[in-house]
């Protein structure tokens, strides 16, 4: 695989890597459901990480700035 793998990005973002390939082997034969990722680690905010998939299952590319940052320490269970 290329670093063009739609998949590095969202496991780099804490889902669950089995998950994100079975997904992603599904996608090419028309539309799916929201997909349902368990977080594999901690250490993203879930509100943005969602926000961030939502573009991403709308077709529209992200900036940079609409990347999810890491939550502040205090906000951490």
């Amino acid at each position: 695989m290329t670093d063009k793998f739609p998949g590095f990005d969202v496991v780099r973002r804490g889902y669950d890597r089995g998950e994100v390939d079975r997904f992603l082997r599904g996608c090419d034969g028309g539309p799916l459901g929201d997909p349902r990722f368990t977080i594999a680690r901690r250490g993203y905010d879930p509100f943005q990480v969602e926000e961030f998939l939502a573009t991403l299952r709308a077709g529209g590319e992200p900036r940079d700035t609409d990347r999810p940052h890491p939550e502040p320490e205090h906000h951490r269970a």
